[in-house]
């Protein structure tokens, strides 16, 4: 349960980074470099990835794998945005508006990851301790 919490704040870092990535460009005068972008893009399909990842938990709420959901759809969506905004024309603002919403949402759903994560690491001490093991 240890790794999955690594992951999960990883993934919480992965989408900080992107967000630095592009917190460090002007959308409106166009200069967003490919290289960050192709990175932003990596560094969310990964923390997608982790955070849609089912837990190790037997018996996962539907709240926790609607999550996982979420977050795969949203990233992946935004990985898509990121990739493409290097590329696209002056009337492309749809992969900046979705680059500009999803972050947030991908850092909740990165938050929310961790809380999971933690929750369940102290309900098995809890468990554990209960057992005397």
């Amino acid at each position: 349960m240890m790794l999955r919490l690594s992951a999960a704040l990883a993934s919480c870092g992965a989408v900080y980074a992107a967000y630095v990535l592009f917190d460090s460009s002007d959308f409106e005068a166009g200069t967003v470099n490919s290289h960050h972008s192709m990175c932003a893009a990596f560094a969310l399909i990964a923390s997608t990835l982790i955070i849609a990842a089912p837990p190790q938990i037997s018996a996962a709420s539907v709240a926790v794998k609607s999550t996982g959901g979420l977050a795969l759809v949203v990233g992946l969506s935004i990985a898509v945005a990121a990739w493409s905004i290097p590329y696209s024309d002056d009337s492309g603002y749809l992969g900046i508006i979705t680059v500009m919403f999803g972050l947030p949402m991908l850092g909740l759903l990165s938050v929310a990851a961790v809380l999971v994560a933690l929750g369940t690491l102290i309900a098995e001490l809890v468990a554990s301790k209960a057992t005397g093991r």
